[in-house]
C-alpha cells in the first residue's frame, strides 16, 4: 500500500500517512456550548441510559451525511447504512412525515446498525425508521423514482482503518480499490434509478483512492452525465476543498487537523 500512495501523493504522502495512523483529531463541543469550533456538530445520548456515552463520529462524516440536505418531508434512502452514524443525522432530520430506508446487505451489520438506531432515536423516531437488508444494486430496479434522497455512503478500501489492520494491510493489493470502484459505480447506477426527477444525491467514501473517488464519479458523467448535475454547494466547511477536476470535495487528515478522510459529492437527477 505505501508504494502504491507514494506514488499518488508523492511528497505528501509521509505527512498524510502519518494523520491517518493517528487517532487524534479536533473533538467538537457538545450541543449548547458556546464557542467557535470549526467542527461543531450535534452528539447523540442515548436515550435508554443518561449516563451512557453520546455517539461521536468523525466531524468529516458529519458533514457527509449533512450535505444531502434532508428537508421535513422528505422519504430518503441511507442505501450503505451501517454502523449507523449518519443515519441518525438524517433521521434526525425528518418531519413528522418523512421517512427513512436505513439499508444494509450485511445481517451482523444490520443488527449493529439496528441497535445503534434504537439506542439513540426515540421511540416517536424510530416508527420513520425502517431498517432493511437489500443489496444495493436492486433499488433502483425494485423502487424506480421512489426516493427523494439518497445517500450512497459506498463501501471503499477505508485505508485508516486497514492500516490499524495488519491481517488487512498484508492482504491489500491495488486490485482491491478497482475491484471496489466497479461496487461502487454499480451503487450509483442503481442510486440514480431510484432517485426522483429533482431528487437529490450524495456519494461519499473514506478511501483516499481517486479510483473510488473522482475516477468513478468521471465514468458516471460520461455515461450518464444527461440524466443528472453536480450540485456542489459554494460552502461546505472552511476545511473541505474541491478536487481538481470539480466532481467532489475532500476532508484530509493532513490538512483537517486529523479528520476524515472523506470525499463528497451532491448531484440532482434532471427532470424529464
Amino acid at each position: 500500500m505505501n508504494e502504491y500512495y507514494q506514488k499518488l501523493y508523492g511528497e505528501r504522502w509521509p505527512q498524510l500517512l502519518k494523520a491517518m495512523e493517528s487517532d487524534e483529531f479536533k473533538v467538537c463541543r457538545p450541543c449548547g456550548q458556546s464557542g467557535e469550533d470549526p467542527f461543531s456538530y450535534p452528539h447523540f445520548e442515548s436515550g435508554q441510559d443518561i449516563n451512557s456515552s453520546f455517539y461521536v463520529m468523525d466531524p468529516a462524516s458529519i458533514l457527509a451525511a449533512e450535505l444531502l440536505g434532508v428537508s421535513a418531508n422528505d422519504v430518503v434512502l441511507d442505501m450503505c447504512a451501517a454502523p449507523g452514524g449518519k443515519s441518525l443525522i438524517l433521521a434526525e432530520s425528518l418531519g413528522p412525515s418523512g421517512k427513512l430506508f436505513s439499508n444494509e446487505v450485511s445481517q451482523n451489520r444490520r443488527l449493529r446498525l439496528l441497535n445503534v438506531l434504537r439506542e439513540y432515536l426515540s421511540e416517536e423516531k424510530m416508527t420513520q425508521v425502517q431498517v432493511v437488508g437489500k443489496d444495493g444494486l436492486r433499488f433502483g430496479m425494485e423502487y424506480p423514482e421512489f426516493f427523494d434522497r439518497i445517500l450512497v455512503d459506498a463501501p471503499c478500501s477505508g485505508e485508516r482503518h486497514i492500516l490499524k489492520d495488519p491481517k488487512e494491510l498484508k492482504k491489500w493489493t491495488p486490485k482491491r480499490t478497482k475491484k471496489l470502484a466497479s461496487t461502487q459505480y454499480g451503487l450509483l447506477c442503481s442510486a440514480l434509478l431510484a432517485l426522483k426527477p429533482g431528487g437529490t444525491l450524495v456519494y461519499s467514501t473514506c478511501s483516499i483512492s481517486p479510483l473510488e473517488n473522482t475516477d468513478v464519479l468521471a465514468k458516471l458523467s460520461k455515461k450518464k452525465g444527461d440524466q443528472f448535475t453536480f450540485d456542489l454547494p459554494k460552502a461546505v466547511h472552511p476545511l473541505a476543498h474541491k478536487d481538481e477536476h470539480g466532481f467532489g470535495l475532500w476532508m484530509m487528515p493532513d490538512k483537517c487537523m486529523g479528520a476524515g478522510p472523506i470525499f463528497m459529492t451532491r448531484i440532482k437527477k434532471v427532470s424529464p
